[in-house]
């Protein structure tokens, strides 16, 4: 079960995927080419894909692997077949507030990004106006000492897009765009993965409680026994003393494993966009029924972290500040505006609607910016420092990508190696237990032993629910960081 996952720890494996994704991520943008790409360690640099070997050695191994394109799943939560898991995460999705946010963010992105497209096209005005002149009784002019002028003109004007910077703000507007939508669905990823964390942690911590309160009546009955034993001088008194003290110390993990068991409640609550509840009212599954996947659709790990949205958000920001740059540069040169102009007036309203009462005037001019050269220097000096925080948040966010697919990987194998550990040693105790029982039976073995053979048993059962759940922990954190669920 999940044994062939070892295999993709192998870093040359993981570093070429980190390669190969970021050069496909950057192979079809010519507008960057003359940008310095992230400097990456040599070793992801000179690496080979080796996943048709990968792909061999899996399928020799007898392991039922559909290869794909898509991995995780769409919906790779559904892969647990536990409905309650599936209506939580319907349910965060449809009502989280920090989810709904990050929508609202696309929205305000592409209304930005319109404006500065808005910026490429003519602008034209019309409108209409009244005038009322009232002339000095002293001026001996034929005019009318009242004038009343109606006029309605109409105004356009349009800046020649010569070197391109106007259409280059357009592009680092839509690049922002493109980056909020990655981040979207980064919100998303983040949100399912929450919600199966917390579940699967309330899971835990129900089968945790529930065998934690039978340890307790266990190690109460062995502390009265015990208590019996030394009142007829049949024990010492330090061994009741420690039987004292383990039903202490278990009412102490019963009170630590309520407290968890609340808090993931809540936390399963607020992220479905409910108020916090008690963990009674929350409707879930058994830890005991989760099912671990047993096969993954898996393809090239190139392919699986290339979709990561915080890498493809980073990439669509680091261009965007490409554009910035560019539109900053640009601004230095001169600019070509073109005006045209018409009105109609008239001394009455009618009249200022006549044709042939109409005025034109059409121009165009050339500037070449001087006293602001300071200004905009410094505007590209900024445009360029955000450049490079970029270049530099583009390489974190692919480094951490690398560091999240190998811790994951490295649980997930170290959790199910610890997984097995628990199963065999539950079962040398399970063993072990019907032999002292058998015993017992047989009046050769006192009854506390079976008692304390059932409390060693039931300790065993909480470890391999911890590992189990551990497990599925690290399969749903590995679906995260290979940029699944969206």
């Amino acid at each position: 079960m999940f044994k062939f996952i070892h295999h993709l720890s192998q870093k040359r494996l993981i570093y070429s995927a980190i390669a190969l994704a970021v050069c496909a991520m950057n192979s079809d943008k010519p507008a960057m080419a003359k940008e310095k790409a992230p400097a990456m360690p040599p070793a992801i640099v000179q690496a080979g894909s080796r996943w048709e070997e990968f792909r061999t050695s899996l399928l020799n191994r007898g392991q039922a692997i559909n290869l794909s394109t898509e991995f995780p799943d769409r919906e790779w939560w559904r892969g647990f077949h536990d409905p309650y898991l599936e209506k939580y995460i319907d349910a965060a999705l449809q009502n989280n507030p920090t989810l709904n946010i990050a929508l609202s963010r696309i929205e305000e992105a592409h209304a930005q990004m319109r404006e500065s497209v808005a910026q490429e096209i003519p602008k034209a005005n019309l409108s209409g106006g009244y005038y009322h002149l009232a002339l000095p009784q002293s001026m001996g002019t034929s005019l009318p000492k009242r004038l009343n002028l109606w006029t309605v003109p109409f105004q356009a004007s349009y800046e020649v897009d010569l070197f391109g910077r106007l259409r280059d703000q357009s592009r680092a507007g839509k690049q922002l765009w493109e980056a909020s939508k990655q981040d979207a669905r980064a919100a998303q990823i983040s949100l399912c993965g929450d919600v199966a964390n917390a579940y699967f942690n309330l899971l835990r911590n129900d089968a945790l409680v529930n065998s934690q309160r039978q340890n307790l009546a266990l190690l109460t009955r062995i502390y009265e026994l015990k208590q019996s034993q030394y009142k007829i001088g049949l024990n010492s008194y330090d061994e009741t003393i420690r039987a004292d003290r383990d039903v202490s110390q278990a009412q102490t993990n019963l009170n630590a494993y309520q407290q968890q068991q609340a808090i993931f409640a809540h936390q399963l609550a607020i992220l479905t966009g409910s108020p916090p509840t008690k963990q009674e009212s929350l409707a879930r599954g058994a830890a005991d029924s989760v099912q671990t996947p047993l096969q993954i659709s898996a393809g090239t790990p190139a392919e699986s972290l290339a979709r990561r949205p915080d890498i493809q958000a980073a990439e669509k920001r680091l261009e965007s500040a490409h554009y910035s740059v560019s539109a900053a540069r640009k601004a230095l040169l001169p600019t070509l505006k073109l005006n045209a102009g018409m009105f109609l007036a008239g001394m009455g309203f009618a009249q200022a609607f006549n044709w042939g009462n109409r005025a034109s005037l059409a121009s165009a001019s050339i500037s070449q910016p001087l006293t602001d050269l300071v200004e905009k220097k410094a505007e590209l000096n900024v445009q360029k420092s955000r450049q490079r925080q970029q270049l530099e948040d583009y390489r974190r966010v692919t480094l951490n990508a690398m560091k999240e697919v190998e811790d994951n990987l490295a649980l997930i194998n170290s959790n199910f190696q610890t997984l097995d550990s628990n199963q065999k040693r539950r079962e040398l105790t399970q063993h072990e237990l019907g032999l002292n029982q058998n015993l017992y039976q047989q009046g050769l073995l006192p009854h506390v032993n079976v008692l304390q053979g059932q409390s060693e048993l039931i300790q065993y059962d909480q470890m391999v629910a911890q590992s189990k759940i551990d497990t599925v922990l690290a399969t749903v954190n590995l679906y995260k960081a290979l940029g699944g669920g969206y």
